[in-house]
């Protein structure tokens, strides 16, 4: 299996993914290093990934209020043994609640029904035979 060099295209887009996953983490100065590297890369669409992702990464942090924010419970406080998985959520019920049934449809009072022949049908069968007959003169 061979790997993606770092001067290809794939090798400068797998090292942007690396730099977003630094930035993740917290390791910055790394992250802000590898774009550096990748300004200079010789392909041009990932120098301008890296000259975008250095903008993005020193531009200043901005406070953001805490009802924006979700908090994420900390599962590892979690005992196994104390836990029983049941397969439902707490938060959901184990079974949905019923649908109601859909109104039956009111039966149509044949009275109201147009039986009246609009001659549609007569138009489209001359029309498909004009069509015909033209494409047999013309054959």
């Amino acid at each position: 299996m061979q790997w993606a060099q770092a001067t290809t295209p794939l090798g400068g887009e797998i090292q942007t993914w690396l730099v977003n996953a630094y930035s993740a983490v917290g390791r910055q100065q790394e992250a802000e290093a590898l774009c550096e590297a990748l300004s200079r890369h010789p392909d041009l669409e990932v120098r301008k990934q890296g000259k975008n992702l250095l903008y993005i990464l020193r531009a200043p942090r901005l406070q953001r209020p805490a009802s924006w924010m979700t908090q994420i419970p900390d599962l590892g406080e979690i005992d196994s043994r104390q836990s029983s998985f049941s397969g439902g959520s707490r938060y959901a019920p184990a079974t949905p609640p019923p649908r109601p049934a859909p109104p039956a449809p009111e039966p149509l009072d044949p009275s109201l029904i147009n039986r009246r022949d609009n001659g549609f049908l007569w138009v489209a069968l001359a029309t498909l035979a004009l069509v015909l007959a033209g494409l047999a003169w013309f054959s």
